[in-house]
């Protein structure tokens, strides 16, 4: 046979060889499951640790491509309220009418091809009689040009054909239209758009101011969308991602002080000539602003229209201004005069002055200087308030008479470096950090000393707070560390921010700077100054209010190189024992001759008065009481009502009309001011204060007066016979439903005996 038709023989296999390709396969096999067991796993922890952020990430996506279909949802802007969760700025939803032609045109088509229901004209024809759109108009937006590009003015695919509908109009035409969307809008709305416009701000394009602005991305919201996607047979349908609305502020003014507020610079800038007038009230342990108002001001509806502007000059020259000189006016009477304003303290920094010497001991309590009425430092002789000379005064009494001259020789003894230290201890030349935008600093060589400018005659100027300026935030904050022990607060307006459900997001807590003064300086400082409304010669003599303590400083500052322009300063806080309120105030460029002692002192008085009755404040009690209601010539004296049943007292004072508050829970007067032979108190004054004997009080027979303020008459009248009262309504006429009671006597929560009478004072709603 020929080799070459012998079969070559396959070799036998090597068992050795076929064990490692066994092997090799195993091992490949294992490999593979392992890599498709962690993809399996990879799968599974995206889903479960990162499935709602990547889902976050894709709907974004989603937006970025789809942008071109579908305006955003707006979301309801969040509401800004006082610190009793009154309403000061609110948004109401309303919403955009869309429609989405592609969509329309498609269904229209269809319908055509198969000979079925006509869309187009059924949603055309709802719009035109629930919108009252020309249904020419309506036809006009179907029009295609000879690419086939929409030949309306808006090119997109989804039309907004009207703003700013109600929903009991909006909402039925998406439900019963698949083509038409509604997508929701805030409209802002203020209850009282005079109400702090300062404060809360706005925000109209690319202007942004107050809260508004401060607080604009927490109040925003996240706005939803409306997109189309395609299924797996490319059926579109319509998808929504939701809409997270704006959070709300609670802030920390008082609506009632405010309206007080605005209604006294509001009378002022009218009656007093100068070019703005700003108040504020600050709780002086806390740092929250309870009112912050200012004149000239603007309406929150139109911030724009000067017809509404509150300054006489603006509104009479505005035909004949420049378009500047127009837009310089807005950003003028926008800008809140508390925060970027600035102006020379005078005489109410002189406390500060002394405060600071008391705690380097350079001075004591005892210490007596000398004021002949000038004093001269280097070439320049200083006069002191009125060329008076007052003779040998002490540390109480510089206060008091408010002398400058003793004021400079203690501002000697501290010295530059001291005095450098300490102006910046009180917070001048820095922001003090509130929750408003564009504060300034006031930190500029130009109208703040350097420690190199301060010579000789700067710090005799410096000490009677002239030469360098303030905010009247700063000086607040500073006035409020000499009377609370010391402690330098930061000012703010929002205490809390919520979400829709009520929940707490973010909390603005009282917050210490630093310490300033010790507890012991503070306390004297804050006593004394009492003997500047209370004393013999104490310059805020016009603001004393018999029965309440109230410590302050007046201030009178000329500015400019001529000194001929005047600031007026005039700070006081009550009551002087603890005190609850600190009230600044300033008037910007008066005429010469007026001082703050004769000018503002009678505003703040009014202001006070007010306060007191609107907060029923009770008066001070022990050594500030000796004075009180001293028997005046003509008045009626006060009966003695110790002893006589709480019903009784109370029903008599109604019969006057003379208001009252009940203090302690007891049905027997105990003791009551004013005393027995002082002046009564006239109608809608200051209230009697009427202190019970609680070992008096009649178990099962107490109960407790309900706050019924802001409610109308009709439902106050209720509340308070349901609490077993009796309520006597003074102020209105007629209907009950027309009235709403604005202020009641007892104050809530008030514990009296069962049946007595009440007081509720309303006026028209």
């Amino acid at each position: 046979m020929p080799k070459d038709r012998i079969k070559k023989r396959r070799p036998l296999p090597n068992s050795t060889s076929a064990r490692r390709r066994n092997r090799r396969a195993v091992l490949i096999s294992i490999v593979f499951c392992l890599l498709f067991g962690g993809l399996l796993y990879e799968i599974w922890y995206i889903q479960t640790v990162h499935g709602e952020d990547y889902s976050r990430r894709a709907s974004a996506w989603i937006i970025d491509r789809v942008d071109h279909l579908s305006p955003p949802i707006v979301p309801n802007r969040g509401g800004i309220m006082d610190r009793n969760m009154q309403p000061l700025a609110v948004s109401h939803p309303v919403y955009n009418v869309v429609l989405d032609r592609t969509m329309l045109a498609y269904r229209e088509n269809l319908a055509i091809q198969r000979n079925t229901r006509a869309w187009m004209d059924d949603t055309l024809t709802a719009l035109h009689e629930a919108l009252d759109i020309p249904m020419a108009d309506l036809r006009a937006l179907f029009v295609r040009d000879a690419d086939g590009a929409w030949q309306s003015v808006i090119r997109d695919n989804w039309y907004i054909v009207a703003r700013e509908i109600p929903a009991n109009i909006a909402l039925p035409l998406r439900d019963g239209f698949r083509d038409i969307y509604v997508e929701e809008v805030s409209l802002r709305v203020y209850p009282d758009p005079f109400l702090a416009p300062h404060v809360l701000g706005f925000t109209r394009g690319d202007a942004q101011w107050g809260l508004e602005s401060r607080y604009n991305t927490m109040l925003s919201g996240t706005p939803g969308r409306i997109f189309r996607a395609f299924g797996a047979d490319n059926t579109p349908t319509r998808e929504e991602l939701p809409v997270q609305h704006g959070l709300t502020l609670i802030t920390t003014l008082d609506s009632d002080i405010q309206r007080l507020a605005q209604a006294t610079v509001d009378h002022t800038l009218a009656t007093v000539p100068g070019d703005a007038v700003a108040l504020l009230v600050m709780d002086p342990f806390t740092g929250e602003i309870l009112a912050m108002a200012q004149a000239p001001n603007f309406s929150l509806a139109d911030p724009a229209n000067h017809e509404l502007f509150t300054d006489p000059a603006i509104a009479a020259a505005w035909g004949h201004m420049t378009t500047e000189e127009q837009t310089n006016a807005w950003f003028g009477i926008w800008r809140n005069y508390h925060t970027t304003r600035s102006f020379e303290p005078g005489s109410i920094f002189k406390p500060i002055v002394i405060a600071a010497a008391l705690e380097e001991g350079v001075i004591s309590h005892n210490d007596v200087f000398f004021c002949n009425g000038s004093h001269k430092v280097g070439d320049r002789t200083i006069n002191c308030f009125n060329g008076i000379a007052h003779g040998s005064v002490t540390v109480s009494e510089v206060i008091e008479v408010s002398c400058n001259v003793a004021t400079m020789q203690i501002m000697q003894r501290l010295g530059a470096d001291a005095f450098y230290r300490y102006r910046g201890y009180f917070g001048y030349g820095e922001r003090t950090g509130i929750d408003l935008p564009g504060e300034e600093a006031v930190s500029s060589p130009l109208v703040m000393y350097t420690r190199d400018q301060l010579g000789p005659v700067q710090l005799a100027t410096s000490s009677i707070g002239q030469g360098f300026n303030n905010t009247s935030i700063q000086a607040a904050a500073s006035f409020a560390a000499l009377i609370n022990g010391g402690n330098l607060m930061r000012p703010f307006i929002v205490s809390h921010i919520v979400d829709a459900s009520g929940a707490v997001v973010q909390e603005n807590r009282p917050q210490v700077i630093r310490s300033v003064i010790s507890q012991g300086t503070s306390d004297w400082i804050r006593r004394e100054m009492e003997l500047v409304i209370s004393g013999n010669r104490g310059t805020g003599r016009q603001t004393r209010i018999p029965g309440h303590t109230i410590g302050g400083k007046t201030g009178t500052a000329e500015r400019g190189a001529a000194r001929e322009d005047v600031s007026l300063g005039y700070w006081i806080f009550t009551p002087v024992e603890n005190p609850e309120f600190l009230i600044f105030a300033v008037i910007d460029n008066v005429i010469p001759g007026m001082t703050a002692g004769n000018t503002l002192a009678p505003i703040l008085r009014a202001f006070t008065e007010d306060l007191i009755l609107l907060r029923n404040l009770p008066p001070s009690e022990g050594p500030y009481m000796e004075d009180w209601h001293s028997p005046v010539l003509g008045l009626e004296p006060m009966p003695d009502l110790n002893g006589q049943r709480v019903t009784d007292v109370v029903r008599n004072l109604i019969n006057q009309g003379i208001l009252f508050q009940i203090h302690g829970g007891g049905t027997i007067v105990d003791h009551h001011f004013p005393a027995a032979g002082f002046s009564m108190p006239q109608p809608n004054s200051i209230p009697v204060q009427l202190h019970t004997d609680p070992t008096t009080r009649a178990e099962g027979g107490m109960t407790f007066m309900p706050n019924v303020v802001d409610l109308n008459a009709e439902q106050a009248h209720e509340f308070v016979r349901d609490a077993l009262l009796m309520p006597i309504l003074f102020g209105g006429e007629g209907e009950r439903a027309n009235y709403e009671v604005y202020r009641q006597f007892p104050a809530p929560g008030t514990e009296v005996p069962q049946g007595m009478q009440v007081m509720l004072r309303v006026r028209r709603r």
